[in-house]
């Protein structure tokens, strides 16, 4: 019963993760544009991004794939090896070779928005930077409609991959909840392997804003009243307006989901409770 259950959220996921990509693909489009016109506008590839960083990002993205497709493949093949063909095992995991492979693609894809967008929030890290030492300070309000620009961008991304990564999140739990030790080999293996690439990029695009952030705290305008009013209105719109990386705003894809799973897998495991009891009373 527990193989069916896979099967058909596995399949559920694919099915809302397509309709998600069809209905949003307007949403996509705009993305792309926004950063050509941010590009358009400062003599650039990519948003904030020059010829040479984008070449960076694109390399370590494309490294960061090989690796996924070669733990994969060697966790897939593991697997297959250990089950006998024509049992029951071994048909279910045939049939869920599909959703997991697609849920993977889909991973992949959120990678590569999530690398860029942490590139673009660098670069304008970079830019106040340089003006906190240059004292350029008309370009303070510039660069304040620069971050608008890359806010909704980030919106963009989150509404076009919301409801696919909720329902795979959603997914994860619920195969942890029916199948606990089954899939808790898979996700130490396999699933994890894949999203803490995800979690990895999410932590530095966390990173980069906190980066800006702290960048407009520290510039410093002394008497100019001008200024400091400008400055106050950049940092509330950071407040205010933060970018982040959500699931249409049904949670917050950082490193928290990985916690929470962790303790789920804990507080249902019978020998990990036993051990943690243990732990207490010494």
């Amino acid at each position: 019963m527990n193989n069916y259950f896979k099967y058909v959220i596995g399949l559920l996921t694919i099915f809302v993760t397509v309709a998600d990509s069809w209905f949003e693909v307007e949403t996509h489009r705009s993305i792309w544009m926004r950063y050509r016109a941010l590009a358009t506008r400062n003599g650039t590839i990519l948003g904030l991004i020059g010829r040479g960083e984008l070449a960076s990002v694109l390399l370590r993205y494309f490294f960061a794939i090989l690796t996924i497709v070669a733990v994969c493949a060697m966790v897939e093949f593991t697997i297959y090896n250990q089950l006998t063909p024509g049992t029951q095992w071994h048909w279910f995991w045939l049939h869920n070779f599909y959703p997991y492979t697609f849920s993977h693609v889909r991973h992949v894809f959120h990678l590569l928005h999530i690398s860029l967008m942490a590139s673009n929030l660098r670069q304008l890290q970079h830019k106040l930077v340089a003006l906190h030492q240059t004292g350029e300070r008309e370009r303070l309000e510039e660069y304040r409609a620069l971050y608008g620009e890359l806010w909704q961008i980030n919106e963009g991304i989150n509404e076009l991959f919301g409801f696919s990564q909720a329902c795979n999140i959603a997914s994860s739990f619920a195969q942890m909840a029916f199948d606990l030790y089954w899939v808790y080999a898979m996700w130490q293996k396999q699933q994890r392997g894949v999203q803490c690439f995800l979690m990895h990029a999410a932590k530095k695009h966390q990173l980069e804003m906190d980066a800006v952030q702290g960048t407009v705290l520290d510039i410093n305008f002394g008497l100019d009243a001008e200024m400091v009013k400008l400055r106050f209105y950049f940092l509330h719109q950071l407040l205010r307006n933060r970018i982040k990386l959500t699931a249409k705003d049904i949670f917050d894809y950082d490193y928290t989901l990985i916690r929470t799973q962790v303790f789920i897998l804990i507080s249902k495991s019978p020998a990990c409770s036993q051990h943690l009891r243990s732990t207490v009373v010494v």
